[in-house]
């Protein structure tokens, strides 16, 4: 992490994660191995007394050899930013977006848009409002998308071509603090959820 001034700072970070397994079964051996290469850099900017801004990318490569998915590459490209403002002394809005693009060695891709909005009210000392909405996706992992076995006496076949699953969150709470005694916290939200990753017969 590298502090410019007060008004800017960097941050980066490398990651590597590995994970291997092997199952023995009556009939037969199978094992992975799963290789994870990311990198990320953040910046956060201080526009203002009244107005911060973070944005950054994210990059990720995996690499995975199995006997249950074969051998794939997935690449995962990923930019965001995010403002937040006091509009006045007591209401913080946050404003900020996603953009997330996947690749797989075998031709496929897909790309999503994660918009997200927040605000804050500090009405009183003890006493404060809040309201949320945004937008999130999950992409299909390796196994789901290119599981090629039998389970149970049923055949699992693959399917290179799952788009992520997609959901809206909405929340709206309150939160009162009377005393250093006494908590409360109410809140009240819903969630769309579209294009659920889960197993469907195939007929064919």
């Amino acid at each position: 992490q590298y502090v410019a001034n007060k008004n800017f700072s960097i941050k980066t970070r490398i990651s590597y994660f590995r994970n291997y397994w092997k199952n023995y079964f009556h009939d037969n051996i199978t094992a992975s191995i799963a290789n994870r290469y990311g990198l990320e850099i953040q910046a956060d900017v201080q526009i203002s007394d009244e107005n911060v801004v973070t944005f950054g990318s994210e990059e990720s490569w995996d690499h995975v050899n199995s006997g249950l998915v074969g051998i794939h590459d997935q690449y995962v490209l990923s930019g965001y930013i995010q403002n937040e403002r006091k509009l006045i002394t007591n209401v913080l809005l946050t404003l900020g977006a996603r953009y997330d693009y996947q690749f797989i060695n075998v031709g496929f891709n897909d790309s999503e848009w994660s918009p997200k909005f927040g605000l804050v009210w500090h009405a009183q000392s003890d006493l404060t409002f809040r309201a949320s909405s945004g937008r999130g996706f999950r992409a299909a992992s390796m196994s789901e998308r290119f599981s090629d076995s039998v389970y149970s006496g049923l055949r699992i076949v693959p399917n290179v071509n799952l788009k992520s699953e997609t959901a809206w969150s909405h929340e709206m709470g309150v939160n009162y603090v009377p005393s250093p005694y006494f908590y409360l916290d109410i809140a009240a939200f819903v969630s769309d959820y579209n294009d659920l990753i889960e197993p469907e017969p195939d007929e064919t």
